[in-house]
This record gives structure tokens, C-alpha cells and sequence, in this order.
């Protein structure tokens, strides 16, 4: 046989073929062991609040850390109209200050465990004058509100009695918020002041109106107001008599409206003035009146209010 012959030479590859179907997935692995249970919460107590319309003793409570002492001071009462002759001025009495406000949170452990509350009472409104060329009377002041010796809200001044030039207007004691002042008399009455928004110092009373030289009687002026409580109205001549405004929500610590105020007369007895609204709102002045006929009373003053609130 002869020689083989030279290899001839590789053939082409031929083409790839299909990729295979995707494999089937494994088996789940089993959970995980449950973490441990943190440890339990407490239950947080609610507040305790404790409200004083009248006088009395705060106990304190066990575990309080932080306590909110909220204080209103009674509202003065308005002034009085004068009574004089025709062709003098005669003034209507001044609208009395609203209580001011005390609000502060103060530390527990530095309160003792009974504290002393003093609650202000409203002042009385200045008596009716029934002599002639004589003014009016002041009205009385609103008493102060404390908590101890903690915390204070001073004396509320009462509205003038109406005079032959003006009734001077009331203001408020100290305190973190101040009420409002009243309104000042002239022949004219003028609205009282609107107190602080929310939770702080009340309204004041409007003042009477007062009687000119040419014998032109005066309309009374509206109270003050605030957010909480709308304002009274003023009295007007020989018609609609003056409103007291509504009064805070029970044990809200809100502070008062200020009454509106008597208008004068020189044909009959003068308007009153309405008294201030819970907590705290000044009384409205009186209307001046003619020799003869009686002159307008001044309006009592909203009583003051303590809110303590113990938080743990």
C-alpha cells in the first residue's frame, strides 16, 4: 500500500444550540427564631386639676413632677353717674379694670403638699346718687387672687364716680398678663378695653354717659371683650338698658367680659350699669343724672378663679 496522504483541512462549527429551560427553585428555609419582647410601658396618669371658685386649700398630688397654676383676680365694679344742674356737665361713672392673670408651670417638689388658694371676689358697683350736685361713687375693687406665696394677682381698681369734668377708669393689678383698663367718663360713655386673647387677662366695663351744659344726655359705652366672652352692650337714652356679657364656661378659668354701661337722663332716673361676667370682668359705670331724678348705680365685677393643674 502506498503512503497516506496530507489531512485535509477542519470543517466549520456549527451553530449553538438553544439554551435549556431555567432550573426549578429551591425549597423555603424555616423562620427565624422571634426577637424578645421589649420591656413593658407604664400608664401615664391623667392630670389632676383642681379649681377654685371661692377660697379653699390645693393639696398635692402623689407623683406630680410638673404644676400649672393658673390665677384670675376679681373684675373692679363700675363707678356711678353725677347728679346736677341743668346747664353743668355731669359725667356718667367710670367702667372698672378686669382682673389680671397669673399662668405659669412651676416645679412640684419646690410646692409644699397644701397650699392656701385665695379666690378674688368681683367688687361691688358705686351706689345710685339721690342728692343733688352731688358725684357719683366709686366702685369698689376686685380682690386679689393667690396661690400661697407662690404666685399673685393684685387688686383690681373700680371705676370713679362720675364728677363734673370726667369718672376716671379702672385698671387692673399686677400679674403676668394685665386685664384691660375701663372705660373713661365724659359727658360721653366709652367702650371698656377688650382683654388678652384665650386664657389670660379679662375685659373691662364700659362708662356711663354723661350729660353736657346744653343738658344733652349721653349714651352708656359697651363693655370689653375677649376671645372667649362677647361683650355687653351699652345703654342708650331713655330706651334699651345696658347687658351684662354671658358668662366663661363653668371652671374654664376663661376670663370675663366687661359690662356695658347706663346711659344718663334728664327726663327720668339714669341707667345702671351691667355687671362684669365670670372670671374676672370689670362692671360698667352709671349714667349721670338731672338734679331731682336718681343718678345710674355702677355694675359689680366678675369673681376671679384658680386653676391648678398637677401633671406626672
Amino acid at each position: 500500500m502506498g503512503p497516506q496522504g496530507p489531512a485535509g483541512p477542519k470543517g466549520d462549527t456549527g451553530p449553538q444550540g438553544p439554551t435549556g429551560p431555567t432550573g426549578l427553585t429551591g425549597e423555603v428555609g424555616p423562620q427565624g427564631a422571634t426577637g424578645s419582647t421589649g420591656p413593658a410601658g407604664t400608664n401615664q396618669p391623667p392630670p389632676d386639676v383642681q379649681v377654685f371658685t371661692t377660697s379653699g386649700t390645693w393639696t398635692k398630688p402623689a407623683g406630680a413632677g410638673t404644676v400649672l397654676v393658673h390665677l384670675v383676680a376679681g373684675g373692679g365694679g363700675g363707678g356711678s353717674g353725677r347728679r346736677g344742674a341743668a346747664g353743668t356737665v355731669r359725667c356718667g361713672g367710670g367702667g372698672a379694670g378686669g382682673g389680671a392673670a397669673y399662668h405659669a408651670t412651676l416645679q412640684a417638689v419646690l410646692l409644699t403638699s397644701t397650699v392656701p388658694v385665695t379666690v378674688g371676689g368681683g367688687g361691688a358697683g358705686g351706689t345710685a346718687i339721690t342728692t343733688d350736685d352731688t358725684n357719683g361713687s366709686a366702685g369698689g375693687p376686685g380682690g386679689p387672687t393667690t396661690f400661697g406665696s407662690y404666685a399673685r394677682v393684685g387688686t383690681t381698681t373700680g371705676g370713679g364716680g362720675g364728677t363734673a369734668s370726667n369718672g376716671t377708669a379702672g385698671s387692673s393689678g399686677a400679674g403676668t398678663t394685665l386685664g384691660a383698663t375701663g372705660g373713661a367718663a365724659s359727658t360721653t360713655g366709652a367702650a371698656g378695653t377688650n382683654g388678652n386673647p384665650g386664657v389670660l387677662g379679662a375685659a373691662s366695663g364700659g362708662s356711663g354717659g354723661g350729660i353736657t351744659a346744653g343738658n344733652a344726655p349721653g349714651n352708656g359705652g359697651a363693655g370689653g371683650t375677649n376671645a372667649a366672652v362677647v361683650s355687653g352692650a351699652g345703654g342708650t337714652v331713655d330706651s334699651t338698658p345696658p347687658t351684662s356679657p354671658a358668662d366663661a364656661v363653668a371652671n374654664s378659668g376663661f376670663p370675663g367680659g366687661g359690662g356695658g354701661a347706663g346711659a344718663a337722663s334728664v327726663t327720668t332716673a339714669a341707667q345702671s350699669g351691667a355687671a362684669g361676667s365670670r372670671y374676672g370682668g370689670g362692671g360698667g359705670g352709671g349714667g349721670a343724672a338731672l338734679n331731682g331724678n336718681t343718678s345710674g348705680a355702677g355694675g359689680s365685677g366678675g369673681g376671679g378663679i384658680a386653676v391648678i393643674i398637677s401633671y406626672f
